[in-house]
């Protein structure tokens, strides 16, 4: 799922793309062209099913959308056409 998700962000935003850990969740981050930073922080526990996928746009307010971990890349691309980055 990781590497997957890696694929599309090092696809849609090149080198800016690194993954972090933090208290134990892991969280992948890609910087858009524009400067606004898109990210998923997948869950600490392997059962647990929901993600957080968060975008800090350069022109306005935070977007944060909690969703299934199915439904991640969903949520990325929305959150991108929200802002007009895709």
């Amino acid at each position: 799922m990781l590497a997957k998700d890696r694929g599309f962000f090092g696809e849609t935003f090149g080198s800016q793309v690194k993954a972090t850990r933090k208290d134990g969740r892991i969280k992948l981050s890609g910087i858009c062209a524009d400067g606004s930073e898109i990210s998923i922080t997948y869950p600490l526990v392997p059962g647990d099913e929901i993600v957080d996928v968060g975008l800090i746009p350069r022109t306005s307010r935070p977007i944060a959308i909690s969703c299934h971990l199915t439904d991640r890349m969903v949520a990325v691309r929305g959150a991108l056409c929200m802002e007009d980055l895709l």
